[in-house]
């Protein structure tokens, strides 16, 4: 028997003919999605991007990150998005690998951001995707401009997003989930809907993070973050929840701490 060499050459979808199985633990709603789509083997996905395939009824982030190392290992990848030429070229330097290139890209698409742009939903379903990526820095960077770009949303697809770009802010490296708290009264600032998002999601963080090692830390930028949303909206209504928020802590210590932040008038 012939043994064929393997290699690590990306395969020439129009010419190969290997039809290699969808990878074992895949959830059964994101097979049927790909069935549906009339996806049956990892070779196909090469003609397909990743955002074609988030629209699929039941294919989720978690789905598309375990078909990314299988499809790697033959030698495939995903087809490259399409973005208008409005997208910053260096937006895709977001996610390369050369840590001071990647941050200077960072700052300046923070800063492009801070206005409202008009190519947010060229880049939306990346950032989705990199909100669960393995890289720390990716799903902060991603969870950072989302929150930026809830601006630029007119169509509300925030609305329904906002519950995958909250997780961050349990994330479990530390730092990433702190970045993505200190960023989501940028969500709030949008209008009343994105507020109560944003003011029932941190209400409940302040409650259930109490077994959390730093939860006074992230109890301290809850409030903070609400006092940035405050100072940008000047609604009495998310001051008087911040100042009932800090009841709840019982330390006298940190609760003087925390109502530095909201002074007596």
């Amino acid at each position: 028997m012939v043994r064929t060499k393997k290699t690590n050459a990306k395969l020439n979808p129009a010419t190969n003919t290997t039809k290699t199985p969808f990878p074992k633990g895949l959830a059964q709603p994101a097979l049927q999605a790909l069935a549906s789509a009339g996806h049956e083997y990892l070779e196909q996905l090469s003609n397909v991007t990743e955002a074609s395939l988030l629209d699929l009824r039941g294919f989720d982030p978690n789905a598309l990150n375990k078909l990314r190392d299988p499809m790697n290992g033959i030698g495939v990848s995903f087809a490259a998005p399409n973005m208008s030429d409005a997208v910053p070229g260096f937006f895709a330097n977001l996610w390369c690998e050369d840590r001071k290139q990647q941050g200077k890209a960072f700052e300046q698409v923070l800063e492009l951001t801070a206005q409202p742009v008009d190519w947010a939903y060229d880049v939306w379903d990346r950032l989705l995707t990199q909100l669960s990526d393995k890289s720390n820095r990716n799903r902060s960077i991603a969870a950072q401009i989302l929150c930026n770009l809830a601006k630029s949303d007119p169509a509300k697809r925030l609305l329904k997003d906002f519950p995958v770009l909250f997780d961050v802010v349990t994330d479990k490296q530390f730092v990433t989930a702190r970045h993505a708290l200190q960023s989501m009264w940028k969500v709030g600032c949008v209008g009343k809907k994105y507020q109560q998002l944003v003011l029932l999601a941190l209400e409940s963080r302040f409650s259930n993070c109490v077994t959390h090692k730093n939860c006074r830390l992230i109890r301290y930028d809850i409030i903070e973050c609400l006092r940035k949303l405050y100072d940008a909206t000047l609604d009495d209504d998310i001051q008087c929840r911040a100042k009932a928020l800090i009841q709840l802590e019982s330390d006298p210590k940190y609760k003087k701490k925390y109502s530095t932040r909201w002074p007596k008038e």
